[in-house]
């Protein structure tokens, strides 16, 4: 019975394969790309460059080579600051610093020459043991301008702290002499690239031995703290402390900044100026210097001189090397120093400019008018027009006329409109039928323009305040700065509606958008006339990466060479003299690339100071420094979005948060950081070096520079407002302003509701009829009609309406940077 029933089961029963296979026939299972390769035809063969090694040889081979270049690239530009003189600046972090005393301290080491002992960049030559190395010393004054143009151009700083006589033993800070001007230099100088930093502190030497350990335990803490576990500090008491300073300042490495390695740059350490001939307000000023950088000083391109605007080179004269015009002074022991020699006239070579390719200082274009937009106008829009001005003639005489007699145009709209028939002619007004001049309605209908300068609620608080009446005091005026900042929190780009002037008239910029995000917005439409003015690029990447090309074209770096500028004004050269001599600021020239001269539109990244409590409005003036660039503007602030091709315009810069800043100015190429401050500074007090006593106060807000020998000097203390990074140059950047015109619902169904207070009239609810509505919880509505003749509106939604939510009505238009037209036609006169 078993085997005939193994025999049944295995006649009667069949057991497939477990694996299927799938029919060749059938093309579903293949991906869209199989089929088109399977139509394309069979891919030719070609030799396998894994097999035979040869890709794999040919990859390792590259990489070498990369490697090698690059590796070459460092030596070089290890050997070319090698050559150069080290500039250290000395920065003093307190009040109770005598940074003079550091100098002199360092100075007497070597032996320099009293006599020849000046303000300004000094440089010795100081061998330690079998290594030469020469070092240009600048001393800084407190201030802040100053402060920030030599670390421009510094290589080591070397930051000096001075503990107080009464120092108290609670506070960190305080015990050892830091002030607030340190603490935001600090915070401005690693926002604008810091150097290597070198801790001095001065003066341990007085207190006693107990008291000594626990500051310079202090002293160390702070300065890790404040900078990098791994920076070196040190004592300066004496002379006999410099040769460690000069030791330190040998082995501490130089960092590299991209933003001002990328272009060629000097600090100038000689400055002669000679008058022209014909033209005696202007002349040529010479700059002698080491010129730095990882570019070439292409004489045919502008330069820029930091504060002073851009220039025109007649040639550059290479005077030689270092070694050639130094000449040994002392050589005692393992140290030896050597002191340099004035510019002389020992040219090795010359570089001139070809006058048929240089650069012209031109900044703007000239507008074409017949480049805007243009319409057809027809005969009948013609005889349209002539008919509107002669009414608009004969309601400027009647209006004349109102006023002469004493009526108002308020009162002459009521008159029409009541059918009252005024003889104008009429000596004597006592009939009128109003008795008085409503001059506050005069005032808001002026105050109600759309002014680009000042916003909505501005404008409507000038026009309640009536007439030329300003605030009395800047405590009110800054009170309503802040509740006009606490408003736009609270109540983000809504505006009142006017309610002695058509909406349709008063909004006529405006327009409305389907969504915002979507909705097309031509960027080259309703260009301003500035725009006829600026460069516009189109495409600033590949301009740029151009005008970088060009970095092997002219006077090598690591050169001493006198750069010779044309068209300076006297006054400018006199004031660049004076500074220099009197050490208060230093002479920074640093070269431009191709168009860096020209006007166009400007984007920076920038996030607000958090010790800044001030609002920030848009188009206020600020000053802006930005790479060798320090100049003042007034931006207005847009979000950030790279989602979105249109941006939104922010009334006031809100803290915690990144946004743009656009400006209409010069053209720069790369990456640079940004610090913003404020026109005016804070009022102060000073402190007397020698008694160390808080003198009287110190208005700061003039920019008059004293020389840090003066024994009284002054604590400006800036208004940091905000930091961050130059972005491009991009004039089709869409930046829109948005309004949101409110209104409360009185009467709900379901989804239909009466709205009210959006508008006063029916003729403006038909005007914007097309425009989408939403609510603050989340509705999508529409217009359906008007009613009665005070604005009301029946509005239907896209759910339930509640009796306490509101509806708004967003409107957008494009907004412009102010042009300072005034200030680019002095700089294109030039």
């Amino acid at each position: 019975i078993s085997l005939w029933s193994s025999f049944v089961c295995a006649t009667m029963f069949h057991h497939r394969c477990e694996k299927s296979k799938k029919k060749a026939f059938k093309g579903k299972s293949r991906g869209r790309q199989a089929i088109i390769r399977t139509r394309a035809g069979p891919r030719p063969k070609t030799g396998s460059l894994g097999r035979d090694g040869e890709g794999r040889e040919k990859r390792i081979n590259h990489a070498k080579q990369v490697r090698d270049n690059k590796r070459a690239e460092l030596l070089d530009r290890r050997r070319q600051r090698a050559r150069l003189p080290k500039m250290v600046a000395i920065i003093s972090l307190g009040p109770f610093v005598d940074s003079r005393k550091v100098r002199t301290d360092l100075l007497d080491f070597c032996d320099f020459p009293k006599s020849e002992t000046g303000e300004g960049v000094i440089t010795v030559n100081v061998r330690i043991g079998n290594t030469e190395n020469a070092v240009s010393l600048w001393e800084a004054p407190r201030n802040f301008k100053a402060i920030l143009d030599i670390a421009k151009v510094a290589d080591v700083i070397l930051f000096a702290i001075t503990p107080p006589k009464t120092a108290d033993q609670h506070k960190l800070n305080a015990d050892i002499g830091v002030d607030n001007f340190a603490q935001l230099v600090i915070t401005a100088l690693k926002t604008q690239g810091l150097p290597s930093p070198i801790g001095i502190v001065q003066g341990l030497n007085e207190f006693p031995a107990k008291q000594h350990q626990l500051l310079w335990k202090r002293s160390l803490r702070f300065f890790r703290e404040a900078f990098h576990e791994k920076i070196k500090v040190l004592e300066l008491n004496s002379v006999k402390d410099s040769p460690q300073v000069f030791r330190f300042l040998q082995s501490e490495p130089i960092k590299d900044i991209d933003w001002r390695d990328r272009r060629s740059y000097l600090v100038g350490e000689d400055i002669r100026f000679q008058p022209d001939a014909a033209n005696p307000s202007c002349g040529s000023l010479s700059v002698g210097g080491y010129l730095r950088g990882q570019r070439h000083l292409n004489p045919n391109r502008l330069v820029h001189i930091t504060g002073f605007g851009d220039y025109q080179i007649s040639h550059v004269d290479i005077v030689g090397s270092i070694s050639q015009h130094r000449k040994k002074f002392k050589e005692d022991g393992p140290f030896e120093m050597k002191v340099d020699t004035p510019i002389t006239d020992n040219i090795q070579s010359t570089v001139s400019a070809d006058p048929s390719i240089r650069e012209s200082l031109e900044a703007l274009m000239e507008p074409d008018p017949m480049n805007r937009e243009q319409s057809l106008i027809t005969e009948e829009e013609i005889v349209e027009a002539e008919q509107l001005e002669e009414s608009r003639a004969k309601t400027a005489k009647r209006e004349a006329d109102m006023k002469s007699k004493g009526m108002s145009v308020y009162q002459d709209t009521w008159a029409a409109a009541l059918g009252w028939t005024i003889d104008v002619n009429e000596e004597d007004n006592e009939q009128l039928p109003f008795d008085s001049s409503n001059k506050e309605g005069d005032a808001m209908l002026e105050a109600s323009d759309d002014d680009e300068n000042a916003s909505d609620r501005e404008a409507l608080l000038k026009g309640l305040i009536g007439v030329g009446a300003e605030l009395g005091t800047d405590e009110e005026m800054k009170q309503l700065k802040f509740k006009l900042a606490r408003d736009e929190v609270d109540f983000p780009d809504e505006v009142d509606t006017p309610w002695d002037r058509p909406a349709r008239k008063r909004f006529a910029r405006y327009r409305g958008l389907k969504t915002f995000r979507n909705s097309p917005w031509h960027a080259h439409e309703q260009l301003p006339l500035d725009y006829g003015r600026i460069v516009q690029f189109e495409n600033y990447s590949e301009a740029q990466r151009l005008a970088e090309k060009e970095h092997n074209v002219g006077v090598l770096p690591g050169s001493h060479v006198i750069v010779h500028l044309i068209n300076v004004p006297l006054s400018t050269a006199k004031s660049l003299y004076d500074s220099h001599i009197a050490g208060a600021s230093p002479l920074v020239l640093s070269g431009l690339f191709e168009h860096e001269h020209r006007v166009s539109v400007l984007h920076f990244q920038l996030k607000r100071d958090p010790a800044f409590s001030n609002p920030v409005k848009g188009k206020e003036p600020m000053i802006f420094h930005c790479g060798f660039r320090r100049f003042s503007a007034r931006p207005i602030y847009s979000q950030c979005d790279p989602r979105c091709d249109k941006q939104l315009v922010e009334r006031f810069l809100q803290p915690g948060r990144f946004c743009y800043a656009t400006i209409y100015g010069q053209v720069m190429y790369g990456a640079c950081p940004l610090l913003v401050t404020h026109p005016e500074a804070t009022v102060l007090s000073s402190v007397n070096l020698e008694t160390k006593e808080i003198e009287h106060p110190v208005d700061s807000t003039s920019d008059a520079l004293m020389p840090s020998s003066s024994s009284l000097l002054p604590l400006p203390l800036p208004q940091l407002v905000a930091q961050g990074k130059f972005i491009s140059v991009n004039s089709e950047r869409l930046l829109i302003k948005r309004i949101l015109l409110t209104g409360y619902p009185i009467r709900c169904h379901k989804r239909k509701a009466v709205v009210r207070y959006m508008f006063f009239l029916p003729l403006d609810i038909r005007w914007f009829m097309k425009v989408e509505l939403f609510t603050k919880n989340g509705l999508v509505g529409q217009i359906d009609e008007p009613v009665g003749t005070h604005g009301y509106m029946k509005c239907s939604f896209s759910g339930h309406l509640k009796g306490n939510d509101v509806v708004c009505m967003p409107l957008y238009k494009r907004q412009f940077p102010p042009f300072p037209l005034e200030e680019f036609q002095r700089i294109n006169t030039r």
